[in-house]
């Protein structure tokens, strides 16, 4: 049996019925005269319409069972997205108490480390305060040795080449330090160096051949 199918003319909106066997085919509406395609008929079965059968289900995969202990004795059992909480027997007979042990350790050591860190910061500050009270103690000592000095310029300008030792220190007030004492073709050479102070702050070195000065410099 033939099927029918309608379409409107896109001119002048007139309907057009027409054969399954007429459809894919252009032809000139009856109302306007300009073309019109005809709509191709599909024939749909019943059997097309009919709701498809569902396939039986799958039986499900065996999921995996984890079980893993916990603080206290408490067995976690994990079934795949299940989770689930036994208790079995404790390995001690108050969990509270151990864990009350570990706080209390944990606490030990933390009071050890803070003690040890105030042990070491107070080594390196009594340290410090002997560095720099020896190094007061050596500037001090620099300043009296200034201080005491009696050298001045004058007094060494007094001090002249072929005067002896003697004369040179009642000149400058004080005796030199020993620097050098050679014999050398029976000629004792000795050399003294008396510290700048305030007036002259130079050293001033002094040479004696037989105790009679014989080079002198600043």
């Amino acid at each position: 049996m033939a099927e029918t199918a309608t379409t409107q003319c896109g001119t002048c909106g007139h309907v057009i019925t027409y054969s399954d066997e007429q459809g894919g085919r252009t032809v000139n509406c009856p109302e306007c005269g300009d073309p019109v395609r005809l709509r191709e008929v599909v024939n749909v079965t019943a059997d097309a319409w009919a709701e498809p059968v569902a396939k039986p289900a799958s039986p499900p995969l065996p999921m995996p069972v984890k079980a893993f202990f916990g603080c206290g004795g408490l067995m976690v059992l994990v079934c795949g997205g299940c989770l689930s909480l036994s208790v079995v027997a404790s390995m001690f007979d108050n969990p509270f108490e151990d864990k009350a042990a570990i706080q209390a350790e944990a606490e030990r050591a933390e009071q050890e480390a803070i003690q040890a860190i105030e042990v070491e910061q107070a080594r390196k500050a009594q340290a410090a305060a002997e560095i720099n009270a020896a190094r007061e103690r050596n500037i001090q000592r620099e300043a009296n040795q200034n201080a005491n000095a009696k050298l001045t310029p004058a007094d060494f300008a007094q001090c002249k080449i072929g005067m002896t030792y003697d004369e040179v220190v009642a000149i400058i007030g004080e005796p030199g330090d020993d620097a050098g004492d050679v014999y050398l073709n029976g000629v004792r050479t000795q050399t003294f160096i008396w510290s700048g102070g305030p007036l002259h702050p130079d050293d001033v070195f002094m040479t004696f051949d037989n105790g009679v000065l014989a080079e002198k410099s600043e």
